[in-house]
């Protein structure tokens, strides 16, 4: 079985949280375990993961390869993060996730697998079951996202932009997953412990 390969993670830890009520969405805790704490451990492997969002109480547990950066401005989005998050990345690919994502265990292989398969390929994107595209469930060649990067910000500030701007810059491959689901609000959160019982 060839080796995989080598890569990055940037983890999303921040947001405002406003359909749950500010709370830090997280730390909330699944089958006794944080969504961040899950979703840490799907990139295990990575050579580095970068966690963009403020201080948590969980840090001082995290892995040794884990850097927590934050975004700038502050809650300045998606894409802030990915900027903050970028000169901690090391290696030519980086697997980008949501921290709140349910069940991410097998999803950075899958995406990893679908970059290694399209070498023509930018990005490759989970899409939900709704057929949505994901951009915090993706893996992404790091020179095209530095390079779109640059191309958006030589004009506007990031706080400019949307996450999907840069997207549009991209090779976009699909990757059909039912694996990406979040918690957004409180009845997502009750359907979520529903089937993962304490």
């Amino acid at each position: 079985m060839p080796a995989r390969t080598a890569y990055a993670a940037v983890v999303l830890d921040g947001g405002r949280s406003r359909r749950m009520g500010g709370v830090d969405k997280p730390g909330l805790l699944i089958s006794g375990r944080s969504l961040r704490a899950r979703v840490v451990a799907a990139v295990s492997d990575a050579a580095v993961v970068v966690l963009v969002g403020p201080p948590s109480p969980e840090d001082s547990g995290l892995p040794p390869n884990t850097v927590r950066v934050r975004e700038d401005p502050p809650l300045g989005g998606p894409l802030a993060a990915l900027a903050a998050a970028l000169p901690h990345v090391p290696t030519d690919v980086v697997v980008v996730l949501a921290a709140d994502l349910v069940d991410a265990a097998a999803l950075p292989a899958a995406l990893l697998a679908g970059l290694e398969g399209d070498p023509t390929a930018d990005a490759v994107v989970a899409v939900d079951p709704d057929g949505r595209r994901q951009w915090l469930a993706a893996a992404y060649r790091t020179s095209a996202v530095r390079r779109s990067l640059d191309a958006l910000l030589m004009l506007d500030g990031v706080q400019d932009h949307r996450f999907g701007d840069l997207v549009d810059l991209l090779r976009v491959v699909d990757l059909p997953r039912a694996d990406v689901e979040d918690i957004d609000t409180p009845d997502d959160l009750a359907r979520v412990r529903e089937r993962h019982p304490e």
